[in-house]
């Protein structure tokens, strides 16, 4: 935990930095920079517009929140509603979120992660995720999942996530495993409601994602939250 606070993590925006739910032109802006990363990452194939398709979709399809500086968008992060035509996760992962639908479990994904790598981008990415939490507490979504590398579930599961599969490529063109990791929303929330001041690390996600988090009155179409806010 302290090492995640020295980076910015669970702290108030630095000034001039907001966070809003992207439409318009912002959305646009966010698309460019996720397609941007991805491709740099080697997520995506840029030459195939099948792929920059699928990906505009998810930004336009889900909540899809900015965090802004000045006109620039620096951050980006999705929640991905459950319909019929399934999640991501669902291309190598069905049946496992086939076995949360069958107990009844309202899911969404988490997706489209990226922040620019600069001063305060651990706050910046921690808010992002404090707004996307409001918002599935906010529409009754019961589980958040996510696909992430191997090496970076010990850091999910200290984020009171679980991991619910083994390492799994999307596809056999690239051979790139991931996990879906899953936060339980009701449980987490019943959680921190029973947790009390000086319980130490529970304590700050308290204030950090329930408490004092501006997000969970603004509802789903929250404008903005200035810097300087916690």
């Amino acid at each position: 935990m302290k090492l995640l606070l020295r980076v910015g993590h669970f702290q108030r925006l630095p000034r001039g930095i907001t966070i809003i739910r992207a439409v318009e032109e912002d959305r646009m802006r966010a698309f460019h920079l996720v397609r941007s990363v991805f491709a740099e990452r080697g997520y995506i194939n840029t030459d195939r517009s099948g792929m920059e398709l699928d990906l505009w979709n998810k930004l336009a399809f889900g909540a899809t929140y900015v965090a802004k500086k000045r006109d620039s968008v620096i951050g980006v992060q999705s929640l991905l509603p459950d319909t019929a035509k399934g999640l991501p996760c669902d291309r190598a992962f069905g049946g496992e979120l086939d076995q949360l639908r069958a107990e009844g479990r309202t899911l969404a994904e988490a997706a489209n992660e990226v922040v620019l790598k600069e001063k305060g981008h651990g706050a910046v990415a921690s808010n992002l995720f404090r707004r996307i939490f409001a918002h599935a507490v906010t529409t009754g979504v019961t589980d958040i999942v996510t696909a992430v590398s191997p090496i970076h579930v010990t850091f999910y599961e200290f984020m009171w996530f679980d991991a619910i599969s083994e390492a799994r490529s999307f596809t056999t063109k690239i051979l790139d495993p991931v996990i879906v990791v899953k936060l339980d929303v009701t449980k987490t929330v019943e959680k921190l409601r029973r947790t009390q001041d000086g319980q130490g690390d529970d304590t700050i996600f308290r204030d950090f994602y329930l408490t004092e988090n501006p997000y969970m009155t603004m509802g789903v179409a929250g404008r903005r939250t200035h810097a300087g806010r916690r």
